[in-house]
């Protein structure tokens, strides 16, 4: 009886160390995200990327006070006209719209375009990539099986028959791209999670008897978070580059609607007279998804537990 007893206080003991563990970590995690928010502060990169970003975005919300005019109100006597034009510093498009205005809104429908299908994705992504790496057997098989499936599809093709058979819209973009994405985002947080899921602290919480769903959203989830963010961060700087090739291709929304791939695709008919028209579009793409990618990398850079110690 007292072998008994002694073994009882022994496993309490080991109960109570590893629930102190627990708490340990959850301290240091909170100590972690702020030397990431300091560590990513000091990348100049990311946070030209962040400040560049900030401003496209503040100017799509705000387009209705900034933008000088209507982006589908059109002057024939203004068309082809080049930038510079005296109230119109970008110039003005084929019909006559003035160049400015319809970036500005352009960037209503090319930065949601690019950034729901990332954040849809990456709910969907998050409960069955957490859910497969941790539940393992059956169910491990059967998601990442059918991610596979996915995977094995040509993401472009995909995307293209998707928005095609849909109409041209941005609903048909946005769902075309959700489920091109879906795919790698799973298999980026099925991997994260099984390399955490035999770590000391998910060790501890079973033998603890932490209830499943709770490991999975209080241990795991912020663990895998960070990874998946970064991963996240670079696929929108790479979506905002292929929504725009869809609408290019007139798979996304119809004239005269501001967008900044239908813009490229209206300039190019006037490529030789006004070069303008298809550049300045182009341009802001290629600026919009550079931003992402110096966020991307500059998160990299703040999350890498390596870099810790430097």
């Amino acid at each position: 009886m007292s072998a008994m007893e002694s073994e009882g206080r022994v496993s309490q003991a080991k109960a109570q160390q590893l629930a102190d563990e627990i708490g340990g970590h959850r301290q240091r995690s909170r100590t972690g995200w702020r030397a990431v928010t300091h560590r990513f502060s000091q990348d100049k990169g990311a946070l030209a990327g962040a400040i560049v970003l900030a401003l496209i975005v503040l100017a799509a919300i705000f387009a209705p006070l900034v933008a000088p005019y209507d982006p589908i109100e059109s002057d024939s006597t203004l068309r082809l006209e080049p930038m510079g034009t005296e109230g119109h510093i970008l110039g003005l498009d084929f019909q006559g719209r003035d160049m400015l205005s319809r970036m500005i809104w352009g960037g209503r429908v090319s930065l949601p375009n690019a950034v729901i299908p990332v954040i849809i994705a990456g709910f969907i992504s998050l409960f069955l990539g957490l859910v497969a790496g941790y539940a393992g057997g059956l169910l491990d098989s059967a998601i990442m099986r059918s991610v596979d499936v996915l995977l094995a599809l040509p993401s472009v093709i995909l995307a293209v028959a998707i928005a095609a058979a849909m109409g041209p819209s941005s609903r048909s973009v946005i769902l075309a791209t959700t489920l091109v994405i879906v795919a790698p985002l799973t298999r980026m947080t099925y991997s994260a999670t099984r390399e955490q899921a035999e770590s000391e602290y998910v060790t501890a919480a079973r033998a603890i008897g932490v209830p499943f769903n709770r490991i999975l959203s209080r241990h795991l989830l912020p663990n895998v978070f960070a990874p998946v963010l970064v991963y996240a961060t670079t696929i929108i700087g790479l979506l905002v580059v292929f929504t725009a090739s869809l609408s290019f291709l007139g798979l996304g929304v119809s004239p005269p609607t501001a967008e900044w791939g239908l813009m490229v695709d209206e300039g190019r008919r006037v490529l030789s007279v006004a070069p303008h028209i298809a550049s300045l579009p182009g341009v802001m793409i290629a600026i919009t998804a550079l931003s992402f990618n110096l966020i991307g990398d500059g998160l990299r850079y703040a999350l890498d537990p390596r870099q810790q110690n430097t």
